[in-house]
This record gives C-alpha cells, sequence and structure tokens, in this order.
C-alpha cells in the first residue's frame, strides 16, 4: 500500500527512492527472520505447555536475535549518506533520509516479528488477529499522515507510529498471552536502543578528519562503535551477560 499511495501522490521518482531504501534495509531483515520463524515455530510448539522453558527459549533466542540484528541496523541508519552513495553513487543521495527513517523504524522490527512465535504456538489465533488489524490500520493512518511530506514523510510516520501506537500495544498484547511478559519484549530491545545512542554520541563526536576521510571507514566506524557498545552493555547485566557467554561457549565447542 505504501508504494501505490506514493506512486500515485507523489510520482515515479518518489517511489524509486523508496523502493530503493526499503529493499536495502528490510529485504536482508525479513532473510534473518524467515528462515528463523522456520526453525523456532516447531520447536515452541513442542514446548507450549511448559512455560518456563517456552519463555527462556523465546527469550534467549530473541537476545541474540537483537544482538545480531540491530546494532548493525543502527550503524547503517546512522551513516545512512555514506551506505548509499557506497551502493548506489552519488545520484541517489535523496534515498539517504528514506533510509535513516526506515532504519530507525527496523531497530525493533527483528524481535517485534518474532511475537508472532507467541500468539501461533499458545493457540492464540484471536489475540493475533486482533493485533494484526490494529497494526495494518494503524500503518495505513501513518502513511496517509506522512504522504503529505512525499516518500520522506512516509518512512518518517511509519517509524514514528510504530515506537508511540504499535509497540507499546504489542508488549501488552503478549503479556497478556504469556509466557513471555512485556518486561522481557521490551528490556531486550531498549538495551540495544541505549547502546545505539551511546555510539551514535561517540560516533559525532569522532573527528571530521577520520569520518569524512571515505563513506566506506566512516560505515566500517560506525558498526564498530555500535557493535563494541552492544556487547559491552550485555556484558554488563546479568541476563545477557549469561546468554552471551552460554552462545559463546557453545560456538567454541562446535568449532572443536
Amino acid at each position: 500500500l505504501d508504494n501505490i499511495l506514493i506512486g500515485k501522490y507523489s510520482g515515479a521518482i518518489e517511489l524509486g527512492y523508496y523502493d530503493r531504501a526499503y529493499k536495502l534495509l528490510l529485504f536482508p531483515l525479513q532473510n534473518i527472520t524467515q528462515p528463523l520463524t522456520r526453525v523456532m515455530v516447531p520447536l515452541l510448539s513442542r514446548i507450549h505447555e511448559d512455560k518456563v522453558r517456552f519463555r527462556d527459549l523465546y527469550v534467549r533466542t530473541n537476545w541474540m536475535l537483537a544482538a545480531v540484528t540491530m546494532p548493525g541496523i543502527a550503524a547503517l541508519t546512522l551513516t545512512s549518506e555514506q551506505v548509499v552513495a557506497l551502493l548506489f553513487g552519488p545520484r541517489w543521495t535523496a534515498v539517504a533520509p528514506i533510509f535513516a527513517w526506515l532504519g530507525i523504524a527496523s531497530l525493533m522490527q527483528s524481535v517485534s516479528s518474532t511475537t508472532g512465535w507467541i500468539f501461533i504456538c499458545q493457540g492464540k489465533t484471536k489475540a493475533m488477529f486482533q493485533w494484526g488489524a490494529y497494526s495494518s490500520l494503524t500503518t495505513v493512518a501513518s502513511f496517509v499522515v506522512g504522504l503529505h511530506w512525499g516518500a520522506v514523510g512516509v518512512a518518517a510516520a511509519y517509524a514514528i507510529s510504530g515506537y508511540v501506537l504499535r509497540v507499546p500495544v504489542l508488549a501488552v498484547m503478549i503479556h497478556r498471552v504469556g509466557p513471555v511478559t512485556a518486561g522481557d519484549f521490551l528490556i531486550m530491545q531498549g538495551l540495544f536502543i541505549a547502546s545505539s545512542l551511546l555510539a551514535w554520541l561517540a560516533y559525532l563526536g569522532l573527528p571530521a578528519s577520520l569520518t569524512g576521510q571515505s563513506d566506506l571507514l566512516a560505515v566500517v566506524l560506525a558498526l564498530c562503535l555500535d557493535y563494541g557498545l552492544a556487547f559491552v552493555l550485555m556484558a554488563i547485566f546479568p541476563q545477557p551477560r549469561r546468554i552471551l557467554l552460554t552462545t559463546l561457549a557453545n560456538i567454541a565447542r562446535n568449532l572443536r
């Protein structure tokens, strides 16, 4: 629907910019979460009656999913102009602000997209339908509101409405379904949003002679800052630290 509205009211050029930004950011994310869904839904379905194990497996999986995806998305969003210049060239600079807003929207989408596992595996199809209807209505409304400002406005309205209208409601709904709590859902994402903000401040503090030297160097620096600070924060707090160490130990064991 977003493509149809932009194409009709803002023209083919704006649609081209939006399509490039969308494919660059959201398609790779879908290629991570969709295969994971095919693995996790059968696993969680087998243990859906064991609430403790269900919650533990869901939370551990999503901590690591967030650790892999959120810092990377944050870094690419931070250096949107450089990313677009590297991949598409200087003629496509108009894609950068659209890419940045979609990046902000995508920060919480990797984990939010897995909440369907909870609805499906707990047999709460009615709640899933209600959430889908609400999400669709608020998304369409955001597109209509943002359309006044073209493709950038659509992307910005989608991002803002996600944090204001959808994420809080989704947290409440999965808390009611259980056994995953709203706290589980919000804390794991909140940590990486905090690390992303710290990385943003650190990046702004770097000398322009360094970040302006080359587009590739700017992107690499942003990635290092985002992932570095994300893993530092994970190491500070007990739950993510335990999950991180267990995951690293399992990887090391499998490599032997």
